[in-house]
């Protein structure tokens, strides 16, 4: 059962689609931040789906929350509104007095929502040592340290719009798609991001780019499988680079990469860094 203040998909996303909401191509992000190494880490997610897949995928996450709460108001216990992937994995917030049994129940549950209706989902991943790198060879400075993540989000939204707009442009040239991304302080960037491609760099796919708004995953469901989807590669990400050999997938996404979501990988470098600051992508 949806929380009380939860939209549906065709209610949120009607209009913002020129094709409209059943046959209009949305593509959902959310970032992750990592302050807590040495090397901070930066990832972005986003999936991609037409909206009636979306409206698809809804009924099926919505029914995993709605069983989760129901169990948990026949124990007499406090139900949560949302799935949070921070939350969920540390047991806090709503997820307080969750044990490792109940987490990974529900973590299960949602893999097989999503394996009925799969998503083509991608991370884009950057260690923001390369960016500092890259900023200091093509700016002559270092990066003040209140810019860093701004520069993070501005240049991995833009390096995801080229993939993803290449590769549905290949597909069909006629496609809108619509962006949506999780709120935060730093909208403003994917503003400046969307449009410094759309109407500055005007690449072919440019006009496939029909909207951007910020949402809330409280009220915007889908955006709980970008944060799914952002923390899981996120983590893993981590585990790769910082413990070598000894690394192994995390279990949650070695089954989530089995759903047929499509989902693709990619650690920026900084060459690839210091070609998006150059505007020579294509």
């Amino acid at each position: 059962m949806p929380a009380q203040n939860q939209y549906s998909v065709a209610d949120l996303w009607d209009g913002l689609n020129p094709w409209g909401v059943l046959r209009g191509i949305f593509m959902v992000h959310k970032c992750y931040i990592d302050e807590s190494y040495d090397q901070k880490t930066f990832v972005l997610s986003c999936s991609i789906g037409a909206g009636d897949k979306w409206l698809l995928f809804e009924k099926e996450w919505a029914a995993v929350l709605g069983k989760t709460n129901a169990d948990l108001e026949a124990h007499g216990r406090k139900t949560i509104s949302r799935y949070h992937a921070t939350s969920c994995a540390g047991m806090s917030g709503e997820f307080e007095g969750w044990d490792v049994h109940e987490q990974k129940r529900l973590t299960a549950a949602l893999i097989g929502a999503l394996r009925k209706i799969p998503m083509h989902s991608v991370a884009f991943t950057v260690l923001l040592d390369d960016l500092r790198d890259a900023w200091l060879v093509r700016r002559g400075s270092s990066i003040p340290h209140s810019s860093l993540f701004e520069a993070a989000y501005y240049l991995t939204m833009q390096f995801c719009m080229f993939n993803i707009g290449n590769y549905l442009y290949s597909l069909n040239p006629l496609l809108r798609v619509t962006v949506i991304h999780d709120h935060s302080d730093y909208d403003g960037m994917m503003l400046s991001a969307f449009n410094h491609v759309k109407y500055t760099l005007k690449p072919p796919f440019a006009n496939l780019f029909s909207t951007i708004a910020p949402m809330n995953s409280k009220e915007c469901l889908p955006l709980q499988l970008a944060d799914f989807l952002a923390y899981e590669f996120f983590k893993d990400r981590g585990a790769e680079e910082y413990k070598g050999r000894a690394y192994k997938r995390r279990k949650s996404l070695a089954l989530t990469l089995q759903t047929g979501t499509g989902v693709s990988l990619r650690t920026l470098t900084r060459d690839t860094i210091g070609q998006i600051m150059d505007g020579n992508l294509s």
